[in-house]
Parts: C-alpha cells; sequence; structure tokens
C-alpha cells in the first residue's frame, strides 16, 4: 500500500469538485472519499514504520509473516487516543508529534465523514488535511530510525506490542523469523508394545534437540483421533522451520542424531514419511494452540486452481475461524513429499478445540459458503483427518 497514492487520488477526488457541475450532495460524496483515503494514506504510513521497525524493511523480511503481523496489529482507536496532543506531550522530536497529532485529528474527519450523515465539509478544509498530510508523512518517513523506534511503543495496543515483541525476542534466541514459511510434516506408525518409549524418547529428546538446530522455530506432536482416509498414520510431528533446506542442514543432522532416537526407536517405526509444506495462508489466531487439528487434504484441476485458492483464502478459511471452538487455521501447498503415491498439492489445518466443533451447527453452517458452492465439486482426493496434540516444543526450550 503506497501512502502517496492514495494522497493522489484524495487531491483527485477534490479536484473533480473544484470548477466542476457536480451536485451538492455528489460534492460531499466525493469529499467525504477524499478524507476517507487521507486518513488511510497516514494510518497505513504508521502501520509500516511499526512493522519496519519491529522486523525490518528490506524486501525478503516485508514479505515475511512476522512483518504482516506487527502491520496489521496497530488498532484505530487505542493508536488515535496515544497519539493525540495529550498523549504524546513533550517526549518526541517535531516531526513525529506533528504526524501523531494529524492522525488524531483526520481519524476524527474520517469518522465524521463515514458515519454523520448531516456533516457538511468543505473543499478549503480537506485539501488543507490532504496537503498538511502529504508534509507530514514525508517528513515523518525521513525522520530518525530511533524516533520510529519510539513511535512503535505508542502506536500500538499494549497488548498487542508486548505479545509482538515476547514472539520477535523468542525467535531471536533460535535465530530465525518469528512466523516460519515453511512446514516439515514428519508421519509414522510405532508397535503398541514401543508406544510409551517413544513417545517418552520423541518428547525428552528428540523433538528438543531438533528444536535447537537453527532455523526450526518449533514442533507440535499429535495423535490420530479419526480420520475418512486410507492408511492415515497413528502419529505426526509438524515443524515449523525457515526454509526447505533445514532438515539437510549439518545442524538438524546432528541434533537428530542425539540421544536414543536414531539407534533405539527409529527401527522400530514403520509408514514413515516426509513432505516439504509452504505456508501460503493463515486467519484466525495464528500464534495460538489448542487441542486439536482438523487436517484437510486436497487436490483442484489447474483450471480452477486459481479461484480454489482465492476462494479459500479470502472466504473458507476466514468464515471458519469465526466458528465458536476454532482457534485458528494455516493453509499450506506441498513443496515435496516421499510419500508412497504423492499426496494432495493442498493441506489445510484447523486448530479447535475439541472434535465435536467439526459436527456443531456453527461449523455446519460456516462451511456453506461460496467456496462450498463454487469449488467444492471439484476437488480431488479430498480427506479430513482429526489429531489430539500430545506435545509442543518451542525452540526456546531446546536443550543444549
Amino acid at each position: 500500500m503506497n501512502p502517496m497514492e492514495l494522497i493522489a487520488l484524495a487531491r483527485a477526488l477534490v479536484n473533480s469538485i473544484v470548477g466542476g457541475s457536480a451536485t451538492a450532495a455528489a460534492s460531499q460524496t466525493e469529499l467525504r472519499r477524499a478524507v476517507s483515503c487521507t486518513y488511510y494514506a497516514m494510518f497505513h504510513t504508521l502501520a509500516a514504520s511499526n512493522a519496519n521497525t519491529l522486523v525490518g524493511e528490506l524486501p525478503a523480511e516485508q514479505r515475511n509473516w512476522a512483518w504482516r503481523q506487527a502491520y496489521r496489529a496497530l488498532d484505530h482507536r487505542p493508536a488515535r487516543n496515544k497519539l493525540s496532543r495529550a498523549g504524546l506531550g513533550g517526549r518526541f522530536p517535531h516531526d513525529v508529534r506533528a504526524f501523531g497529532e494529524l492522525f488524531a485529528i483526520a481519524q476524527q474527519m474520517r469518522h465524521s465523514a463515514d458515519y454523520d450523515p448531516y456533516e457538511e465539509l468543505q473543499v478549503t478544509t480537506v485539501s488543507e488535511l490532504i496537503s498538511n498530510s502529504e508534509a507530514y508523512i514525508l517528513a515523518f518517513i525521513k525522520s530518525p530510525r530511533t524516533s520510529a523506534a519510539s513511535w512503535l511503543s505508542i502506536s500500538l495496543p499494549v497488548r498487542a506490542a508486548n505479545d509482538l515483541a515476547c514472539n520477535l525476542q523468542s525467535n531471536r534466541k533460535s535465530g530465525g523469523s518469528m512466523m516460519a514459511d515453511y512446514a516439515y510434516l514428519v508421519q509414522m506408525d510405532i508397535p503398541e508394545e514401543w508406544e510409551a518409549e517413544f513417545n517418552r524418547v520423541y518428547d525428552t529428546e528428540h523433538a528438543r534437540y531438533l528444536c535447537n538446530a537453527a532455523g526450526v522455530h518449533s514442533c507440535h506432536r499429535y495423535r490420530l483421533v479419526g480420520s475418512d482416509g486410507d492408511g492415515v498414520t497413528r502419529y505426526a510431528a509438524l515443524y515449523a522451520i525457515d526454509n526447505p533446506s533445514v532438515p539437510a542442514s549439518e545442524g538438524w543432522q546432528v541434533e537428530g542424531a542425539k540421544g536414543d532416537w536414531a539407534g533405539k526407536i527409529r527401527p522400530q517405526t514403520s509408514n514413515r514419511t516426509h513432505t516439504m509444506l509452504r505456508r501460503i495462508a493463515a486467519a484466525g489466531d495464528d500464534a495460538a494452540d489448542a487441542g486439536y487439528v482438523f487436517i484437510v487434504r486436497t487436490d483442484v484441476p489447474a483450471e480452477v486452481d486459481a479461484e480454489f485458492n482465492r476462494l479459500y483464502d479470502a472466504v473458507h478459511l476466514p468464515g471458519l475461524c469465526q466458528v465458536d471452538g476454532v482457534v485458528g487455521a494455516r493453509r499450506y501447498r506441498v513443496e515435496s513429499t516421499n510419500a508412497p503415491g504423492g499426496a494432495p498439492r493442498y493441506l489445510a489445518v484447523y486448530r479447535i478445540e475439541s472434535p465435536a466443533v467439526i459436527d456443531s451447527d456453527g461449523w455446519q453452517a460456516a462451511v456453506q459458503d461460496e467456496w462450498t458452492a463454487r469449488v467444492r465439486q471439484h476437488c480431488i482426493g479430498l480427506t479430513r483427518t482429526t489429531m489430539r496434540q500430545v506435545a509442543r516444543h518451542p525452540a526456546s526450550e531446546a536443550t543444549g
């Protein structure tokens, strides 16, 4: 989002009125739109500054999920309250104070323009707002990074700032980014007589050691509850990682060789598969955990691939995350797998509080959406699996 393009649009809306033949009602509509564009130019400037300060401003960093989460953490009302003249006081440089005070004014004007049908806007007032906003945005962007860093502490809601800071600190310990762009799915079976020892070694040694490798963010382990697919293994481990090269790295190999896993437990496992997943979408609370996951795998013909993904990301995934008991969800695309016969290209993981959520009235109503109506019939190899989380290992827990 380019704030200067929004400023240019706002100015064009005002210019269309001046010297034109628009009716009074039409002129008010254009002025209201101009105010809204101007405010959002300031809002997106501030959101980008927060994300750049917290995560980084390089193109690669801005494509990261962490940058997007920081960007979206900016909330209108808390920001306005803290950026008012009283909230700022004299603690910040002039460019920061000027931007903050105008931000609060612009938000109030936008609120009146959007929600007060009797508000009468004047061309001169709106033009002045546009000109001042443009100047203050440019000055704020050029302000020293120390100013932007101090700005972060007052422009984000306290809870959001604390959560983001804690997540960033945790991930810095593991040398990775806040939200991993890839996941490594490992599935296997174990004979019943080895199950207790399998779980003990995996949770006290193997997962903890692997989470000590560079580029590994966490490991979540699951046990099968039920599935309508064939040959689904009883156990799965989902590692959040930075990139597909992590499992082949020296650090992963060294850590994986430690303890009793390689020599004692792994030879007892069967049906072991490894699948590399690239994260393509998320909805709900992306950082929250739940006691269960509902995993949906499917493929679609190439001719409906674009529509399938568009509706899944814009309608289906966020809609289901509004259901009571659904904490959040992530979508992945399969990059590679050694599973016999391959695997469907797409996988969605819904984090749910109970298996009963899938049978609830709320879920059944939410699933009847545009995605279901338009592309569900094209799905190939659709399977649904419910698993219970048995362990979670963040990187910060890793043993040396």
